[in-house]
């Protein structure tokens, strides 16, 4: 069986290197060799199925986060930072803390609403409202109502524990209510009068 002559030609170059080498060493002839090797091209397709083998696969957002969780990791802290973490978990606690009372406060308050009935015995009025610090002195929302036949003026109202001031505007004019126990200027030569509501702790 004849050799191919790429193979041949590889043999005679290598012959002729190892006898014209003389003296020198062995690296200088095994780079005369090389150069003098026969360029052989890739077969056909090795380079698409190289890319095939080494493409990464696509990994879904959720499988990132749970390796990168799940995965061991070291930590290293400085003095410095050890305290600065503990007081930003310190205040985060704190936060946390006085959010779920004062939520729970206002929860409870909201469950002990006291029922209140605003009453004024005025005959000859043709509008009645009651404004005070429960409705921020705004008189749309809080309009008392008058039975047909009858002279009183009411309205009921379910408030917070608490002490309030407020007056009626009768015909939009400022009046106290004239059966009240307490009373307070308002600066501005009028006087509301005074509703304390629950316990004294609430009041």
């Amino acid at each position: 069986m004849e050799k191919s002559k790429p193979e041949e030609t590889y043999r005679k170059t290598a012959l002729s290197a190892r006898k014209n080498a003389g003296g020198s060493d062995e690296r200088d002839l095994i780079v005369s060799m090389i150069r003098e090797m026969p360029r052989i091209d890739p077969p056909a397709g090795l380079l698409s199925a190289v890319m095939q083998a080494v493409r990464q696969e696509r990994v879904s957002a959720w499988l990132r986060v749970y390796r990168w969780v799940t995965s061991p990791r070291s930590l290293n802290f400085t003095p410095l930072r050890l305290v600065a973490a503990t007081a930003l978990s310190a205040l985060l606690v704190f936060s946390a803390f006085s959010i779920y009372e004062r939520d729970n406060r206002d929860f409870a308050r909201k469950q002990e609403l006291i029922p209140v009935e605003f009453a004024l015995d005025m005959p000859d009025a043709h509008s009645v409202h009651v404004v005070g610090s429960f409705n921020n002195w705004v008189p749309q929302p809080c309009k008392l109502h008058k039975d047909n036949g009858s002279t009183r003026w009411t309205l009921n109202l379910r408030l917070n524990p608490g002490r309030y001031e407020y007056a009626f505007l009768v015909d939009g004019k400022h009046i106290r209510h004239p059966h009240a126990e307490f009373y307070r200027d308002d600066g501005f030569g009028n006087q509301n009068t005074v509703l304390a509501l629950g316990k004294e702790d609430d009041v």
